[in-house]
C-alpha cells in the first residue's frame, strides 16, 4: 500500500499492543507456516489457504475482509496457428480456474 491511500489496511482493525513483533516474508509457504504453528495472523489467498480453513486448522478473523482481486493471465503467440497442445492447455485453464476458482468451494 502507498503512503497516502484513502484504502484501509487490515492490520489497522487490529489492536495495538506494546511488545508485539511484526514477521514479514516474500515466501508464502513462511507465512502460512507460521499461521498454522499458531505464531501469528497473515494474510493469505484462499488458493493457499483453502484447505486448512476447511480442515479448521486456520481460522477466518475478519470474514469482511478480502484481497484485492488479482488475475491469472495466459500469455501465448497471438496468431492463427496456435498449436493444439496450447490451446488444450488454455482451454483447461479456463475449465479449471473459473468464477468463482474451485478452491474457493466451501470455505
Amino acid at each position: 500500500m502507498q503512503k497516502g491511500s484513502s484504502r484501509s489496511r487490515w492490520d489497522d482493525r487490529l489492536p495495538k499492543r506494546e511488545g508485539s513483533a511484526c514477521f514479514g516474508t516474500r515466501l508464502l509457504a513462511h507465512v502460512k507456516g507460521r499461521s498454522l504453528d499458531g505464531i501469528g495472523i497473515s494474510v493469505l489467498p484462499t488458493w493457499a489457504a483453502a484447505e486448512p480453513l476447511r480442515t479448521g486448522a486456520l481460522k477466518r478473523i475478519l470474514p469482511g475482509w478480502e484481497l484485492p482481486a488479482s488475475d491469472i493471465y495466459a500469455v501465448y503467440p497471438g496468431n492463427r496457428l496456435m498449436s493444439m497442445k496450447v490451446r488444450a492447455f488454455v482451454s483447461h485453464l479456463a475449465c479449471c480456474f473459473g468464477k468463482p476458482p474451485y478452491w474457493d468451494a466451501d470455505i
